[in-house]
């Protein structure tokens, strides 16, 4: 057996919406429907890119849109009959997907932008590295361990 883990990236660009039907499931459609603009293509690409690790990491031969990537209680997601542990994080340029095998680890993953954090928060940190670095962790963290604090 393999690592356990895949993880994938995409750059989040204004044409991806364009192409929505050939990457969301069609309950993911209908969910797609209540954002606009950056949130819109930040779901998409973070789907398209959690469905990608989930393909790689499975070996499986699937259209995207078979790949039903449904929401919990706190907003984590999860794969709909897969026993895969998902979590999906963007920032302004890129969305990130991680999937494991659910029987070997959970998994969480979060992305910042450096300087994207306000500024009076960077403060109490050594520079804004340090920070970004930390803030990520905490994210990575609390969606592994499915506490849903941002």
């Amino acid at each position: 057996m393999g690592a356990g883990y895949c993880i994938c990236y995409t750059r989040i660009e204004d044409r991806i919406a364009h192409g929505m039907e050939k990457i969301l499931h069609k309950e993911e459609l209908e969910q797609v429907c209540v954002y606009r603009g950056r949130r819109k293509r930040e779901y998409i690409a973070g789907r398209l890119s959690a469905k990608h690790a989930y393909l790689i990491l499975t070996g499986k031969k699937k259209e995207l849109t078979d790949i039903y990537i449904a929401n919990d209680y706190l907003g984590a997601p999860y794969f709909m009959n897969a026993r895969y542990s998902c979590s999906i994080s963007h920032n302004r340029e890129f969305a990130v997907g991680a999937v494991s095998d659910i029987n070997m680890l959970r998994i969480g993953i979060d992305i910042q932008s450096r300087g994207s954090i306000k500024a009076q928060l960077i403060d109490y940190y050594i520079n804004d590295y340090l920070f970004t670095v930390v803030w990520c962790a905490k994210e990575a963290i609390s969606k592994l361990l499915q506490y849903g604090f941002g």
